[in-house]
């Protein structure tokens, strides 16, 4: 995501898929036509098995809605934050804490910032973090009335 054109942006989140095996979710948002978002994700997925790969072209409220309801209701949630300039000093590190998790529902997101988002002057806006930079959210779960002795992640 370094290199990425500023109409890319992308998340990879770490979670359980079928069956309960560890999964990459790479999911790519792109401010261009679907032939630019295939051309992106036929190059991420290179070298990779892919198990599902879809690419279409969605309106952005349609965009903003596609987790609604995700959050089962009464589970406990933490949410951990954090920033990186670059990754590759901490990418082992959130590796090994998604292995060692004590929840089976718990999940790491990371998501890239840069192109027009990095743009704005910081006295411009809210957001103080005007630089390019990856976001880390760690998204700790457990359902209701279950017990867990150390949380990790």
């Amino acid at each position: 995501m370094h290199y990425a054109p500023a109409e890319l942006f992308g998340s990879a989140i770490l979670t359980l898929g079928p069956g309960r095996k560890p999964v990459l979710v790479i999911s790519l948002v792109g401010a261009g036509d679907v032939v630019f978002l295939e051309t992106c994700s036929a190059e991420i997925t290179s070298g990779a098995t892919p198990i599902v790969v879809d690419t279409k072209a969605v309106l952005a409220a349609e965009l903003l809605s596609s987790t609604d309801g995700k959050l089962a209701q009464r589970n406990a949630y933490e949410v951990a934050t954090r920033w990186f300039d670059r990754l590759d000093t901490a990418i082992d590190d959130l590796f090994e804490a998604f292995d060692q998790r004590t929840s089976p529902l718990t999940s790491i997101v990371i998501r890239h910032c840069h192109g027009v988002a990095t743009e704005v002057p910081v006295e411009a806006t809210a957001f103080g973090m005007c630089r390019p930079h990856f976001t880390t959210l760690i998204y700790g779960t457990r359902p209701p009335r279950t017990v867990f002795s150390g949380w990790r992640c």
